[in-house]
């Protein structure tokens, strides 16, 4: 009796290692979306600062747009100010509309740009760790999200004109 419920378990135990075995075998090999920035060349304490965080998505995959449809993730990005740097508006191009399991859903394809609006309160070399959260799919079939994580430098030179006397 103990030998048949070892045996059950045993096999029981060998399915799920074989089907999770199918599954990674299933996963694309290495990461299919790569991201890089870049920031304005003439940063100024207390002006909008734009940084681009270029996301490259390899063929013949997609990420899903933002907003996504409903039941599906939508690429997301954070950065992580520092003192001294603030994030204004991170602005998200328009993602491009295909039929995708018998849906239209807005995707981006190829490479796109997400851009960040920051303004710094004081000069410096700064580092803005960022995290690209973002859900791949092919024609065939949708993969658990993932995040493509970075680091951001602006260097802020000068100071813009910042008026604090009072109006009479």
């Amino acid at each position: 009796m103990y030998l048949s419920k070892f045996w059950s378990v045993g096999l029981s135990a060998t399915a799920l290692c074989m089907s999770i075995s199918l599954c990674a075998a299933q996963m694309p090999h290495g990461n299919f979306v790569k991201v890089t920035s870049k920031a304005a060349e003439k940063a100024v304490a207390y002006k909008p600062i734009k940084l681009i965080f270029h996301i490259k998505v390899d063929s013949p995959f997609h990420i899903q747009g933002h907003p996504s449809m409903e039941g599906y993730i939508p690429t997301n990005l954070k950065i992580s100010a520092p003192k001294g740097i603030k994030v204004l508006k991170i602005t998200y191009p328009k993602p491009v509309v295909k039929p995708f399991f018998g849906e239209k859903l807005p995707v981006y394809e190829g490479e796109v740009n997400v851009t960040a609006l920051l303004e710094a309160s004081k000069t410096g070399t700064f580092k803005l760790p960022y995290l690209l959260h973002y859900q791949g799919c092919n024609t065939q079939q949708c993969y658990p999200p993932q995040d493509a994580k970075g680091v951001a430098v602006v260097n802020v030179k000068g100071s813009g004109a910042v008026s604090h006397e009072k109006h009479r």
